[in-house]
């Protein structure tokens, strides 16, 4: 199921008092709101779904990876979202050496990604760059 802004802000209305006494949930609830109102006014009253979260999971925090898709159909961009390090974990120390790590690596595009953008303004990108890490 995809989300929109509207829709995530009623979610966090309808829980606010739980999320704000949760020591599980922890960021601001108001700040969310906050940021959430931002990315409600970017959208075109003719577009409501310009902007949506498409897919997510955190089931398996502890486990597995934490990750988002956002979809924008204004700025016309997919944006993947990894959680980053966890300070508890065993293996924080090596997580952040990781994340310091700021090189990019150039890789091609990937053929799934050439068909998306086809006859679109970036139809002839042949590589992207994207943190080392991740590749």
């Amino acid at each position: 199921r995809k989300f929109t802004p509207r829709q995530i802000e009623t979610i966090v209305k309808n829980h606010f008092d739980y999320l704000k006494s949760s020591e599980n949930f922890d960021m601001n609830p108001q700040s969310l709101l906050d940021s959430l109102a931002k990315l409600i006014e970017r959208v075109p009253a003719d577009q409501p779904n310009a902007l949506t979260l498409h897919d997510y999971d955190d089931i398996y925090q502890t486990d597995e990876l934490v990750y988002a898709i956002g979809k924008d159909d204004i700025k016309k961009r997919i944006t993947l979202i990894l959680r980053g390090t966890e300070s508890h974990s065993g293996s924080a120390w090596s997580n952040w050496a990781t994340n310091l790590s700021v090189w990019k690596t150039e890789v091609p595009v990937p053929p799934i990604t050439k068909e998306a953008l086809e006859g679109g303004p970036n139809s002839d990108m042949e590589s992207l760059w994207i943190h080392s890490g991740f590749y």
